[in-house]
């Protein structure tokens, strides 16, 4: 099932629900659309699965349910920079699960969106269980990177 959502800026992402609803369900906000033609052929030459998305949800679909859309791709396509704050990003992610009746669920993130994982894991009870890629959560360099760089290259 897919659905147009529209969130609290008024645009509008398409979102998707896979699998079987008795399993648990996992939110995977990275699911990028899949590109044909020559676009394909040109992410093909980079070592890109053009298809990369549909691979992710179908692989997962014996385990889980998989609630799915690509939020960095919409916002990309509809910046709204004043208001990219966690606490936007986390209701905008629970109105995607409220749309999608989707009470309870795992939530899978990468980079950025999985420091939005942490987010949603702080804001609300619904997150069974948090998978975080692309940074470390905890010992990471953050005091490293408050330092300010004086050096000119």
């Amino acid at each position: 099932m897919e659905k147009s959502i529209k969130l609290a800026d008024e645009s509008e992402l398409k979102a998707g629900l896979a699998g079987n609803p008795d399993l648990p369900t996992i939110m995977l906000p990275v699911t990028k659309e899949s590109v044909y033609g020559q676009e394909a052929e040109y992410l093909k030459l980079w070592g890109v699965d053009s298809e990369l998305g549909k691979h992710f949800v179908e692989g997962l679909m014996d385990n889980f349910q998989i609630l799915y859309f690509d939020y960095e791709g919409h916002r990309l396509q509809h910046p709204n920079p004043e208001n990219l704050t966690p606490e936007s990003i986390v209701k905008d992610f629970l109105t995607i699960a409220d749309e999608m009746n989707v009470m309870k669920f795992s939530y899978y993130g990468y980079s950025w969106l999985a420091l939005i994982g942490l987010q949603l894991a702080i804001r609300t009870d619904r997150l069974e269980s948090l998978i975080m890629g692309g940074y470390p959560p905890i010992d990471g360099p953050y005091k490293e990177m408050m330092v300010k760089h004086t050096n000119k290259l």
